[in-house]
């Protein structure tokens, strides 16, 4: 027995299958693209400051709307490609200095964790 939902309402019943390679469910493909432009490269941080004043105000009027909170955040991430740590950091280095690398936004190389690929088991 299913919900009965037709395709636009409703993505599927989840089953497992094992496939050759990892692919994404096109269902929700938009929103994680759209949850990733949110996130810096980098660092994995979000491209804005949480305590950003408008990034305040967007919390305070979608407390109960994850599809508004997430359209507004990402309006405001649009424009960037780095978070406000790699700004501030970029803005700050000497023009003489050897490897700007050894920091990446603020945060130093040991800082920021590695890729681990036994979680995933592709």
């Amino acid at each position: 027995m299913t919900c009965a939902g037709n395709l636009t309402d409703c993505p599927g019943h989840f089953g497992h299958l094992e496939l050759a390679k990892p692919v994404f469910h096109i269902g929700f493909l938009t929103k994680s693209l759209k949850i990733l432009r949110c996130v810096c490269f980098y660092c994995g941080r979000l491209l804005i400051d949480k305590t950003n004043p408008r990034v305040m105000d967007i919390l305070k009027k979608t407390s109960g709307n994850p599809k508004k909170r997430l359209a507004l955040i990402y309006d405001l991430c649009k424009s960037k490609s780095v978070c406000e740590g790699a700004a501030e950091k970029e803005d700050g280095l000497p023009d003489d200095m050897d490897d700007p690398m050894n920091e990446v936004c603020g945060l130093e190389i040991a800082e920021i964790p590695e890729f681990q690929p036994e979680i995933c088991d592709f």
